[in-house]
């Protein structure tokens, strides 16, 4: 892979991945929302979100910035693979 498609990529990677923990930090009022009414003794039936649901595509956010991390972890190997795996430390 060439050098700039891995730039393009690692930048699409890194987007996604704010975009997706956007989402989490957005979606925390909810879940929020839910744990008050539910300490109040609000049957789940009745909360203001389906808590669920809610779980369950958080948790798919969470799954892809996971895969998002892995991906991004092994495009940084491939790269210090290709440099050698050396790398001029300044002093």
């Amino acid at each position: 892979m060439k050098e700039e498609q891995k730039a393009v990529l690692r930048s699409e990677l890194h987007t996604r991945k704010k975009d997706l923990q956007n989402l989490l930090s957005g979606s925390d009022y909810k879940v929020i929302k839910c744990a008050e009414d539910k300490a109040r003794g609000v049957a789940k039936a009745n909360l203001p979100y389906d808590i669920d649901e809610l779980h369950a595509q958080r948790q798919a956010w969470r799954d892809e910035i996971n895969q998002i991390e892995a991906d991004i972890a092994q495009l940084e190997s491939m790269e210090e693979e290709e440099d050698g795996g050396v790398h001029d430390i300044e002093e």
